[in-house]
């Protein structure tokens, strides 16, 4: 055979060799590709398989242990109330009793101590009223007595802090040197609370830490308007050589004797080099004073 026509068909034969490998090489990262999809659609399955089986699992073992702690109870239903009266707290109680026979009896119980005997009503609930000392927390139990035999339940914890008012306020006129009036607006709707006083307290800022009440330099009580509102004449207050920050507290009592603070200043007034001034109005919430606040 001719040596160049030989020459061609090797390079004939070499470029579709060539060609072979290339689109064996195409083919073969296709086929990887679709692997490593397959793959990756096969491992969030098992992750998604893998949270829907812990979510089914954590759901069953809550059932579990709420239907074991239900069958555990000695009461079908419990009820509690936190209020206020005579400057601390009384929690009320109302309990159905699974099984209470004649010659039970059943007491209330803090773990400071303090404890009432409940009384059995005629439809079959245990009730009573146990006065307490004023405090952040609250871990009620209550034991039965058949017999010789005790039985003792704790009931959920509760807090005083969920004990408070919500509000807001404004001050004015605007063309004073300083705010001569202050209106308050509170809103009971989801609290127990009632308000028999309300003042305003102008504080400087604290020294060391500006979430504390700093030094009272004045306080001036509000009284409460027809449309159920409360307004705080300030106009004695001249702030003479003020130039710190005034931080305006709101502080009130209860109609049980419960002593009252806003839990941040309700209101400032910033004062410039010129002895202008400007207003931040506010909102704020009304809170127990607890001893240890004082």
């Amino acid at each position: 055979m001719d040596p160049k026509k030989r020459y061609r068909l090797s390079a004939l034969g070499v470029g579709i060799g060539f060609l072979a490998l290339g689109w064996m090489n195409l083919s073969l990262h296709s086929e990887v590709e679709n692997l490593s999809r397959r793959v990756s659609d096969y491992q969030e399955n098992v992750t998604h398989w893998n949270q829907e089986f812990s979510r089914s699992l954590s759901n069953q073992e809550t059932t579990i242990r709420d239907a074991l702690a239900s069958e555990a109870s000695l009461f079908t239903g419990v009820e509690t109330v936190l209020d206020d009266q005579d400057g601390g707290l009384v929690l009320t109680v109302s309990l159905i009793p699974k099984e209470f026979s004649p010659g039970d009896t059943a007491l209330l119980a803090l773990d400071t101590g303090e404890s009432i005997s409940l009384t059995y009503q005629e439809n079959g609930r245990l009730t009573g009223a146990l006065p307490c000392s004023l405090r952040r927390e609250l871990k009620p139990s209550v034991t039965l007595l058949r017999g010789e035999t005790r039985y003792s339940e704790a009931l959920p914890t509760l807090s005083s802090d969920t004990l408070y008012l919500s509000g807001d306020c404004s001050m004015g006129p605007e063309d004073t040197t300083l705010p001569t009036r202050m209106d308050l607006n509170l809103y009971p709707a989801d609290s127990t609370l009632t308000l028999s006083t309300l003042e305003v307290e102008v504080r400087a800022v604290h020294p060391t830490d500006e979430t504390l009440p700093g030094e009272l330099l004045s306080s001036f009580p509000a009284s409460r308007q027809s449309d159920g509102s409360w307004q705080a004449d300030l106009s004695s207050f001249s702030g003479d050589g003020q130039e710190e920050p005034l931080l305006y507290w709101i502080a009130g009592r209860s109609d049980g004797g419960l002593e009252l603070r806003s839990s941040y200043s309700a209101s400032e007034v910033v004062f410039s080099s010129d002895n202008s001034f400007s207003y931040a109005y506010g909102s704020f919430n009304l809170v127990p004073v607890f001893p240890e606040d004082s």
